[in-house]
């Protein structure tokens, strides 16, 4: 399935056709609709299947046409490498949106502080934030998180063995969730099996080789400005 059939923003198209991709691989053919759709998802796949875009694309195609002034999306990580590399994935995607977005993770001088406490207070779009860091900024009065919309908790095996997950809940505790609404989430495995309302979609091993199926990539004189896949 190509990208253009997922129904992604023209804006968001352009840029991934700049990074050299047409088509889409499996978990984001699963995974894409259903954020699109607004429905609550728990999804696993291997390192380089493309799940980073699986979550990240459907979330810019929903501030593509609508300009916010609060923070949409909080996407947890267990590292702060995993921040950066998530951000760096993001300007690549949103290259011709007004989009913004910020990693926010420990190791760095006052000025990182300062820019991160900013960009809490301020309502950028999409916060990258390791556990630890987060609740500091949390603990300092740092977070605005009235208005958030999406909520991604990646490479969760890795996060949840670290004790400040135990404590996710703060900064979502405002958003209050109707279950009558979004139903209970969608649990993505295997070939999309029916069990009850949930579902479980697991990404197909890699093929032959061990390289992972990445998609149809176009050409190689864009290759270098690939933020990730």
């Amino acid at each position: 399935m190509t990208f253009e059939e997922l129904g992604l923003h023209e804006k968001i198209l352009e840029a991934i056709s700049y990074m050299g991709f047409t088509t889409a691989t499996p978990v984001q053919e699963q995974v894409i609709p259903l954020i699109i759709g607004n429905k609550d998802l728990m999804a696993s796949a291997q390192t380089g299947t493309g799940k980073t875009g699986a979550f990240v694309l459907p979330i810019l195609d929903k501030l593509a046409g609508n300009k916010v002034s609060y923070t949409d999306t909080l996407i947890i990580v267990p590292t702060r490498e995993l921040a950066v590399q998530i951000e760096q994935q993001i300007q690549g995607f949103s290259y011709f949106i007004p989009a913004d977005s910020k990693a926010v993770y420990g190791g760095g001088d006052g000025s990182d502080w300062e820019s991160e406490a900013y960009a809490l207070k301020h309502g950028t779009e999409i916060i990258i934030a390791t556990p630890g860091r987060l609740l500091t900024h949390l603990k300092m009065g740092n977070v605005r998180f009235k208005n958030l919309k999406h909520l991604v908790l990646d490479e969760a095996r890795v996060a949840v063995g670290q004790p400040p997950v135990r404590h996710v809940d703060r900064p979502s505790r405002s958003r209050q969730h109707d279950p009558q609404e979004h139903g209970p989430p969608e649990r993505l495995r295997g070939d999309s099996l029916s069990c009850g309302r949930r579902r479980e979609f697991r990404s197909p091993s890699q093929p032959p080789g061990g390289k992972p199926d990445r998609g149809q990539r176009r050409g190689d004189g864009h290759r270098n400005r690939r933020a990730g896949y």
